[in-house]
């Protein structure tokens, strides 16, 4: 073998080679984004019995489902309220999927339970208050549900507020969920929760029959 064809089956090795390693590069960060998005919806926090909700593929809850994904990721501030049974949790989570597997960081939580954490702060043993509402400003997204449930004393109010208003400031997605008409959230949250709502995003009344009741 002369040395122009040495040097020719070389490069052609070497190119292979090259060719390999950068396809095994491609797959592994496929598998890694691939069990970071999975990673991510396995600890979003939502309930199982919401993790395995087959979207309608039409109809008004598709539509409302479209319409708050269309606007998310510019940190909006959503309220989704109608009679129990309609899907309003299904959109929420749907969004939380959706964004799991965009790679960004969602969680769920009903109102009662985020209380229930600040209060744990007061503990000797527990995390501070301001770890424990930092738990609820880092996701991407966040859904609180079940806004009925509050107590509503000015503990709660205060840091809903704070809450809102902190991942309003860091353009952080929020959804709240309420069986409530929108005179009686709008009563029990205050003007500034509500105000956010308008600026930011909007209220979807899920007025449509209910997907429990029996065919």
């Amino acid at each position: 073998m002369n040395i122009s064809a040495f040097d020719s089956e070389y490069e052609k090795k070497r190119l292979k080679h090259i060719g390999e390693e950068e396809q095994e590069r491609i797959n592994r960060e496929a598998r890694e984004l691939a069990n970071l998005k999975e990673s991510l919806w396995r600890n979003s926090n939502v309930p199982e019995r919401h993790r395995n909700f087959t979207l309608p593929d039409s109809g008004a809850w598709l539509e409302a489902f479209k319409f708050v994904s269309g606007q998310m990721g510019s940190g909006v501030l959503f309220l989704v309220l109608g009679p129990r049974g309609t899907g309003k949790t299904q959109i929420a989570t749907a969004l939380i999927k959706e964004a799991c597997f965009e790679g960004k960081k969602s969680k769920y939580y009903k109102a009662i339970d985020i209380f229930i954490a600040l209060r744990g702060s007061f503990r000797k043993d527990g995390d501070s208050e301001i770890e424990v509402i930092e738990r609820f400003l880092k996701p991407d997204i966040l859904v609180i549900d079940a806004m009925e449930e509050r107590g509503e004393t000015p503990f709660e109010d205060r840091l809903l507020n704070h809450i809102i208003d902190k991942r309003y400031d860091n353009l952080s997605d929020t959804i709240l969920i309420t069986n409530q008409t929108a005179e009686k959230f709008a009563e029990s949250v205050g003007p500034s929760i509500v105000s956010r709502i308008h600026e930011t995003g909007d209220k979807i009344v899920c007025d449509w029959p209910s997907f429990r009741t029996k065919k």
